[in-house]
């Protein structure tokens, strides 16, 4: 199986806990699953922070016109990886079959390619986009918020973790290491 390893941190904690690489690739797979997920879940957010104030305004009747397209309820970096993950999946499925990806890679040129690109990805663009964010935050809009921020993301954690056991126990027999 060939998979991305997980950031050098959770590779070690890993690593040092099981000394079993089979851990790590099951770790993977199951933090890339969780992640896919973000595809369905940012769109589906959206659209309902849409609703939710377009009724808070009073404009339930609104005209199909005036109602947002759906692409626009999902930003460009979901896009963006469901591009990258489709194009990883294509390219190793074919250098599985038929031992070079996309018909004129062959293996470590393949891999070459996608670790390069995770580097610049992971390093570069990940390091613009916190800047991004950190440099639009406006700390005076927290002045007053109070806990329910800090309440939200803790709620949000424990759904994220009880979910995670929920598929974990549901499905983990299938999983063979």
């Amino acid at each position: 199986m060939c998979v991305e390893k997980l950031p050098l941190n959770e590779v070690s904690f890993y690593d040092q806990l099981f000394h079993n690489p089979a851990v790590i690739e099951t770790a993977t797979v199951t933090k890339l699953t969780r992640n896919l997920f973000i595809i369905a879940i940012i769109p589906l957010v959206s659209y309902l922070f849409f609703y939710q104030k377009r009724k808070e305004s009073g404009q339930d009747n609104i005209e199909k016109d005036k109602v947002p397209k759906w692409y626009t309820f999902i930003p460009l970096f979901v896009i963006g990886f469901l591009i990258l993950s489709v194009i990883r999946t294509i390219g190793d499925a074919t250098l599985e079959s038929s031992g070079v990806s996309f018909g004129i890679f062959t293996e470590n040129t393949w891999k070459s390619i996608y670790t390069s690109l995770s580097s610049f990805g992971t390093t570069y663009l990940l390091g613009i986009a916190m800047a991004g964010v950190g440099l639009s935050t406006n700390f005076k809009n927290f002045k007053g918020m109070g806990l329910k921020p800090f309440y939200i993301g803790f709620i949000a954690a424990l759904a994220v973790g009880a979910v995670s056991l929920i598929f974990v126990s549901l499905f983990g027999g299938f999983v063979k290491v």
